[in-house]
């Protein structure tokens, strides 16, 4: 998915046959709704380009496939080592809507995506929380029991406390309505 770059991605990417790209206007919703609508398969793997997946993920995902109404998604663990990552590493292994995020990956099948609308295009943050809530009021959440290793950086270039107190004004802005 190309979000409008202008470093030559997509030139690199277009020269490899396999790999199909997807140009969408900017913002991750609006980019990951697009993806989605492209998918020809049934169901639908979110995951970030800086998560790096557990060995045999796939089978992981596809194990067990019960109802078109699951969401599944891993566990976190982050690359870096601090006291306040770890606790969020922690809050990703229970299974409410608030300890939700893109992070930890997303499978949702595409009828149950379609069904509640997919990514919310008007938010511009936390369009993965979001679309957790949904899943959480209409269908059902697994936790698998492989955790994914995701990048810290963006704690430590920001601070980590800082980044942790705004994750956290953001979702009680968001439990709360607002």
């Amino acid at each position: 998915m190309d979000g409008e770059s202008t470093d030559g991605t997509v030139s690199l990417i277009k020269s490899q046959k396999e790999i199909t790209v997807i140009q969408a206007k900017k913002g991750r919703a609006i980019q990951l709704n697009e993806g989605a609508n492209c998918a020809k398969n049934e169901w639908l793997f979110f995951v970030h380009a800086d998560t790096i997946l557990p060995y045999h993920f796939d089978r992981l995902l596809l194990k067990n496939l019960k109802s078109k109404k699951t969401a599944r998604c891993f566990s976190l663990n982050f690359d870096l080592d601090h006291f306040s990552l770890k606790i969020a590493a922690l809050g990703s292994r229970l299974n409410i809507a608030w300890c939700r995020g893109g992070d930890q990956t997303l499978m949702v099948h595409k009828d149950l995506f379609n069904d509640i609308d997919g990514f919310d295009e008007q938010y511009n943050i936390a369009e993965d929380l979001l679309l957790c809530r949904k899943i959480y009021r209409h269908g059902n959440f697994e936790i698998l029991s492989k955790s994914v290793i995701t990048s810290g950086r963006k704690f430590f270039q920001n601070g980590v406390f800082k980044t942790q107190l705004r994750h956290i004004v953001v979702r009680i802005m968001i439990f709360s309505g607002l």
